[in-house]
């Protein structure tokens, strides 16, 4: 290694006719421009990740946006995960599930006719999306907390589900990737 730097000095010493100290400003600009940039890249890689994770003693789920929630796509509310289905029979067989925003039902049995064909789609909004997942969290509840929704209204009425355990304990929501909801940490 030492034996490639002093190759590397002894060429840029003769290409600036023997004078090093010419290239010493352009070194040091180079060496913190490769810092900058290895930072910004640590930085930007730690934040990615973090920003779909809200943790509060009071948090709202915004559902009134515009946007589809597709089958696959999850919410994760203290480690139970709540995911979407996109198919009629598996979001009737599967307890806790959430409707995406289009469900399919199958039509056709499949088999040696070939695959079951999807029949017309069944629409749900966001807003019964937020009102079925206060309904999945208060059957949710430990033995000694709850949680809470301390404004029903709002979210029969906007889709804002605010949710607060009844222990006071910090509540930790994730995100899959492009969940088009907004979470607000109030408390």
């Amino acid at each position: 290694m030492r034996l490639h730097s002093q190759r590397v000095f002894s060429i840029l010493k003769n290409a600036l006719g023997g004078n090093l100290h010419d290239l010493t400003p352009y070194m040091k600009r180079l060496t913190w421009l490769v810092l900058g940039i290895s930072i910004s890249l640590i930085w930007t890689g730690c934040e990615s990740d973090s920003s779909r994770t809200y943790t509060g003693t009071l948090l709202q789920l915004d559902y009134s946006g515009p946007g589809d929630i597709s089958g696959g796509s999850w919410i994760e509310i203290d480690g139970i995960r709540f995911e979407h289905i996109d198919q009629h029979e598996a979001l009737l067989n599967t307890p806790d599930a959430l409707p995406a925003t289009i469900v399919y039902q199958n039509v056709g049995s499949g088999g040696e006719n070939g695959p079951a064909e999807r029949g017309l789609p069944e629409s749900f909004t966001r807003l019964d999306i937020a009102i079925q997942l206060g309904n999945f969290l208060r059957r949710q509840s430990g033995d000694d907390f709850q949680y809470i929704n301390p404004s029903p209204t709002m979210t029969m009425l906007q889709g804002r589900l605010r949710i607060r355990r009844s222990d006071e304990q910090p509540i930790t929501v994730r995100l899959s990737d492009g969940y088009p909801i907004t979470v607000t940490v109030l408390e």
